[in-house]
């Protein structure tokens, strides 16, 4: 996130040297529209949830169903997420929550409230994890930008290279490279379906957070969470 508004802002990536290809010839969904940045400086290909809830079934019957459920006292100490200065991915969950609650500050509280020392994982095709999105649970856009100093040439190939993974043939290489991975994401492109293995966001509701807001906090808020939450 951090990189994607950095490189806009200094007129590395290319302002809307997408443009043409997501206007004319790609019809998003209602996940694409949501992610498209306004500058059009990059696009995105596909979306990930930040963050979801993984739990034992055997030993949770009844789960959290909303991000203030989760901080009841039979949750203390129950609770674990991935430190965001080491796993990228977990800095636009913790954005969300800000940008949900109001303030970095509440956000903050939150965070420092729901803390705990067990780790929550979950392994893909584990039958006994249960997975559920609390709402609003954060649009997560792997995106592609085109840079900006390059040679024409160079960004036009650039272009063409965009289109073909915005393209039914590219999303078909996309969801078929890594089913059991990053091939788990949710299209933004209509007519693309995600795989079966992902649960339906029919009753998700999901937000967006501003690149250009939160991306140059990212540095100071990880590092209030290193020095407050990690122990």
């Amino acid at each position: 996130m951090r990189l994607m508004a950095g490189l806009a802002g200094a007129s590395v990536l290319a302002l809307a040297a997408c443009s043409s290809s997501s206007s004319s010839t790609v019809q998003w969904n209602s996940l694409g529209t949501q992610s498209v940045p306004a500058s059009k400086s990059y696009v995105p290909t596909g979306v990930t949830l930040m963050a979801a809830l993984a739990y034992n079934k055997n030993k949770v019957k009844t789960p959290p169903a909303t991000w203030e459920e989760l901080t009841q006292s039979q949750w203390n100490g129950q609770v674990g997420m991935n430190d965001p200065s080491q796993s990228g991915p977990t800095f636009p969950f913790i954005a969300g929550m800000m940008n949900y609650l109001g303030s970095v500050s509440a956000g903050q509280n939150y965070l420092a409230l729901v803390q705990g020392s067990a780790a929550i994982g979950a392994a893909f095709g584990d039958k006994n994890i249960g997975i559920e999105y609390l709402p609003p649970v954060t649009l997560l856009p792997s995106a592609i930008g085109i840079d900006a100093k390059a040679p024409a040439a160079e960004q036009a190939e650039a272009k063409q290279f965009v289109e073909f993974v915005l393209s039914p043939a590219g999303q078909h290489v996309m969801q078929t490279g890594d089913p059991t991975g990053d091939s788990l994401y949710y299209p933004v492109i209509q007519g693309v379906k995600p795989l079966p293995a992902l649960p339906s966001l029919a009753s998700t509701k999901t937000q967006s957070i501003d690149p250009y807001t939160w991306g140059p906090q990212e540095g100071t808020i990880n590092t209030w969470f290193d020095n407050n939450i990690v122990r």
